[in-house]
């Protein structure tokens, strides 16, 4: 078997260098979209996706090659072939290769430079005469390439380049595509529970408050017990501290979450979004600022930890006026949290 694959991508790396001699008719016919994460910090591992997409109708791709430049001051590739070398640096491999046309047999031959910061990635199908393996316009190829954040200073972006997109259809005749770029911002630091701000809703003259939990920052072990914000108007706060233990304040535990999937464990989650509405927010207090903050609980060897997000303060009226620039109107609604007179001023 593995003689029989060191065989094929042999060839394949002879088709393709052959197809890169050739002149390529006018037109590109396909396209190599590359994503990848909006953001990621620094030491975690993440997945840039290549998508064989936008075909040209009538057209039936047998084999293409990119290159995939990556910024090396920034990522580090994860991806190292296992298998023997095949002719100027190529490894014989599938690794790489999520998901192909009707799910026929593809290989791909790569080469990694990490001196200048790239991948050559030639791919061909099993039976380039069959058009079922083929990719067409109903039917593309996905890739997926592993790399890792480097530890950065400060925040950095790390971008993506696909060029030199090239390769035959069904008869062997060569074809072109186009390119595409990403770029994925490489954080230095993020805090495991962040405020996020604040929202209204006119009609039921709601405030409502944002935060975000990022699972991947709490200590190695650790217990989580809740996930809550702790809210209180700020020119009844003064100068002291906001926690769970400050007279008079509200605590709400969150009981559900808004990036909810049913398939997934609380410990599934790598960040979870939850909400805190204070609902028919009275006129007289349109000005009155929330100050608040989001908080976990863990616990650890036995320890109970409470972590806060930094404080954040909030009025309807704020809010309001950020969004539609005029006066607050609306119609009074159900509450969400129930507060006393004393908190409007």
């Amino acid at each position: 078997m593995k003689k029989r694959a060191c065989t094929f991508i042999l060839s394949i790396v002879i088709v393709c260098s052959l197809l890169s001699a050739s002149v390529f008719a006018a037109g590109e016919v396909f396209t190599a979209q590359i994503s990848s994460p909006d953001k990621i910090v620094g030491g975690r591992q993440f997945n840039v996706t290549i998508n064989i997409s936008d075909v040209t109708q009538g057209t039936s791709i047998a084999c293409f090659d990119l290159y995939l430049y990556y910024d090396k001051t920034k990522v580090v590739p994860l991806y190292r072939q296992t298998e023997e070398a095949l002719g100027a640096g190529y490894l014989a491999d599938t690794t790489l290769i999520t998901s192909t046309p009707n799910s026929s047999a593809w290989e791909q031959a790569t080469l990694l430079n990490t001196t200048d910061g790239y991948y050559i990635i030639r791919l061909m199908a099993g039976d380039t005469g069959s058009a079922n393996s083929c990719i067409t316009s109903s039917q593309g190829l996905v890739l997926t390439v592993p790399f890792e954040a480097v530890t950065v200073g400060t925040d950095a972006g790390a971008l993506f380049t696909i060029s030199g997109v090239t390769g035959a259809n069904i008869s062997l005749n060569p074809i072109t595509g186009l390119g595409s770029t990403a770029t994925t911002t490489v954080l230095s630091h993020i805090d495991p529970i962040i405020a996020l701000g604040s929202q209204i809703n006119t009609s039921t003259v709601s405030l409502r408050f944002g935060a975000q939990y990022n699972a991947d920052f709490i200590p190695e072990g650790a217990v989580v017990r809740n996930l809550g914000m702790v809210l209180y108007p700020e020119h009844l706060l003064g100068q002291a501290p906001l926690t769970v233990s400050t007279p008079g304040a509200v605590v709400m535990t969150a009981t559900g979450i808004a990036n909810y999937d049913p398939t997934k464990t609380f410990y599934d989650y790598e960040q979870i979004i939850f909400y805190v509405t204070i609902n028919s927010v009275p006129l007289q207090g349109m000005n009155t600022g929330i100050s608040f903050k989001a908080f976990y609980t863990y616990t650890l060897g036995g320890v109970t930890t409470i972590v806060y997000s930094e404080k954040m303060t909030r009025s309807y009226q704020f809010v309001h006026d950020a969004v539609y620039g005029t006066a607050p109107g609306g119609k009074s609604g159900d509450n969400t949290v129930i507060v006393g007179p004393s908190w409007w001023n």
